[in-house]
């Protein structure tokens, strides 16, 4: 479905749920904030709207997509800073794109991807990393929460997680045997 979708919005909203970035935060990337100096991994330098820098690696998924798209649009990076410094400049317009226009082209994608936002998408990322075992003050401070309460609501559990906890609970002082 978002393979219809033009540059460089395509790779922006695919970056989304591999990221966790709010949407404002990956249209304001430059080219210079995608490190390649943590290997294996891809990580993404964001400021936050209050100046803070945080790093986030990519998930594994998205470092063969970022590169490709990174290869296409500046073959020289990381060597040479490319001119134009957002890494998502708008096909037609002087800039970046822009949060609305990323949520245009979605809303467009709809009908076949129901209830999918752009923060629907960073839910997912905060979700994935908590099922790969990240928590806490490390996943609070990856999608960049002051407050560990917040981040407690962006994970979602699905009901085979639940199902495979439910079954590491100890029961033996239920006094039966088990079925």
């Amino acid at each position: 479905v978002v393979k219809t979708l033009q540059e460089p919005f395509r790779t922006c909203l695919i970056l989304l749920p591999l990221t966790g970035l709010r949407i404002l935060e990956a249209c304001h990337l430059c080219a210079s904030d995608v490190r390649f100096d943590h290997p294996p991994w891809i990580v993404l330098r964001v400021r936050d709207s209050k100046g803070d820098d945080r790093l986030v690696p990519v998930l594994r998924a998205g470092a063969p997509l970022l590169e490709h798209y990174l290869e296409d649009t500046w073959p020289s990076l990381p060597t040479e800073p490319p001119a134009d410094p957002c890494l998502f400049p708008h096909p037609l317009l002087k800039g970046p794109i822009t949060p609305g226009q990323v949520r245009e082209r979605l809303r467009a994608l709809r009908s076949r991807m129901s209830g999918v936002t752009p923060h629907v998408l960073r839910h997912t990322y905060a979700t994935l990393l908590e099922r790969g075992g990240v928590r806490g003050l490390a996943l609070s401070a990856v999608l960049g929460h002051k407050d560990p309460k917040t981040t407690k609501r962006y994970v979602h559990h699905a009901v085979d997680d639940l199902a495979q906890r439910l079954d590491a609970v100890p029961t033996g002082w239920l006094g039966g045997t088990t079925p």
